[in-house]
């Protein structure tokens, strides 16, 4: 048998031809239509398993897409069954590489953070709620990041109120709402009054807005701003944080 040496191979063609004859097959061929049909929305019968041009769709929909909606294409590709665990962890360090406003969670979710700062004390929060066993207000964090990144202020703010009341209720041990919660960890010594005072005043804000905390009733939507998610969202982390290291 001969053999072509390297310096032998047009680069060019092989490329092409490689191209031309290889197609995506197995799960890659399952996961090429999920994105094809649930990201683009384009009829399952246009699809081309064709390795180029799967790999020009792709680079279409990064290249021209807005960032909404090219953040919800990269969650997809994360979040799928079908996507390889590393391929995450490299996906999520681009976020923190590249110091955007998002970060990644190890299950693909994507979740918005306003600043550097807000991100560091974000991720100390999941890092605090996964370690202190607490996945009910892990998961009402995540829940308000995305809610954020969505453009959902008053479910951002519900969300993030909500982190805390669980930690506080669970702390109690006795109490199932926020306000009687922090009364008993005032009174057990865990809480300086002051922040107690703080976080029922920002408690009792969430259920003024009418349609954060409660179904709205006279309005079409709650009259809270982006603003009011971010601050919302980080005094929460903090406050989640401060919580778990003083309770268990």
């Amino acid at each position: 048998m001969d053999y072509v040496l390297l310096q032998d191979i047009d680069v060019t063609k092989f490329r092409a031809a490689y191209q031309t004859y290889f197609y995506l097959g197995g799960h890659w061929e399952n996961f090429g239509t999920d994105f094809w049909v649930k990201v683009l929305k384009r009829p399952y019968g246009e699809f081309s398993s064709h390795l180029s041009t799967f790999k020009k769709t792709i680079s279409e929909f990064v290249s021209n897409s807005k960032l909404p909606e090219l953040l919800d294409g990269l969650e997809f590709i994360a979040s799928h069954p079908l996507t390889n665990q590393y391929l995450v962890v490299q996906m999520s360090q681009v976020f923190v590489e590249s110091r955007l406003a998002y970060r990644m969670m190890e299950d693909g979710q994507i979740v918005a953070i306003s600043s550097k700062e807000d991100a560091n004390t974000f991720i100390t929060a999941l890092s605090a709620t996964e370690l202190k066993n607490s996945n009910s207000a892990r998961v009402h964090l995540i829940s308000a990041g995305i809610a954020l990144r969505k453009g959902d202020w008053p479910g951002c703010i519900r969300e993030s109120i909500h982190a805390v009341e669980s930690v506080a209720v669970k702390a109690s041990e006795k109490d199932n709402t926020l306000g009687a919660a922090l009364s008993t960890l005032e009174k057990r010594g865990d809480l300086h009054g002051a922040l107690k005072t703080a976080f029922n005043a920002l408690y009792g804000y969430t259920s003024d807005a009418e349609g954060v905390r409660h179904a709205l009733v006279f309005k079409d939507k709650a009259t809270v701003d982006e603003a009011d998610a971010m601050f919302m969202l980080g005094a929460c982390s903090a406050f989640v944080t401060y919580l778990l290291a003083r309770q268990y």
